[in-house]
């Protein structure tokens, strides 16, 4: 990973944090289809729309201006955990 998605990885988790001081992100650089990154964050239901919103346009702007694709996730971590839990009871 060179420096550049990283400053960009570090906007995009420091976005992630002044929308949602407690939001958890996971952050992979391990390619699977030729992105440069990827981004998972979990927030309160609450904070999910906005985000989400604000994550992914900003992750698309740095696609268009700088030909970095870093995919973000934005999830809903009681949602997130209960369908962990619903996948558990099922196996």
């Amino acid at each position: 990973m060179n420096n550049r998605v990283e400053k960009f990885i570090a906007e995009l988790t420091s976005l992630a944090k002044d929308l949602c001081p407690d939001a958890e992100v996971r952050i992979s650089t391990a390619s699977i289809e030729g992105e440069d990154a990827n981004m998972e964050i979990l927030v309160p239901p609450e904070k999910y729309e906005e985000v989400d919103e604000v994550l992914v346009h900003r992750a698309y702007e740095i696609l268009l201006d700088e030909g970095y694709q870093i995919v973000v996730g934005v999830h809903d971590r009681e949602e997130l955990a209960a369908r962990m839990k619903s996948a558990a009871r099922a196996a």
